[in-house]
């Protein structure tokens, strides 16, 4: 399972998100994430922990947490797949067999 960090200051490191996230993830995989699209950019990391204790303390201690001026958000990382999603491209011609759950959103004939 994975933690999803995000509103970091673009200039944070590595080194700066292991001290934040605390001692008892050292034994943890981190990826930092820069984007930006036009005059916004933001930041946030992906954190891979074992011990789901230790990923639920994690949570409660930086949501919330004021970091560089930031109010940091951190909660648990939920993989979106393209699969049925509307983001996806070809998501109009594949079948639908379920309840309409967009209503006016899904599929106009």
């Amino acid at each position: 399972m994975e933690i999803l960090i995000s509103n970091l200051p673009h200039d944070i490191s590595i080194q700066e998100l292991r001290r934040l996230a605390g001692p008892e993830t050292h034994d943890a995989c981190y990826q930092l994430v820069l984007r930006s699209s036009g005059a916004e950019s933001w930041c946030h990391a992906r954190v891979r922990l074992g011990d789901e204790a230790a990923q639920r303390r994690l949570v409660e201690r930086l949501h919330g947490f004021e970091y560089a001026g930031r109010t940091v958000t951190a909660r648990v990382f939920v993989q979106r797949h393209a699969h049925n999603d509307r983001r996806a491209p070809w998501w109009r011609a594949m079948p639908w067999h379920g309840v309409e759950r967009r209503r006016g959103e899904r599929r106009r004939g």
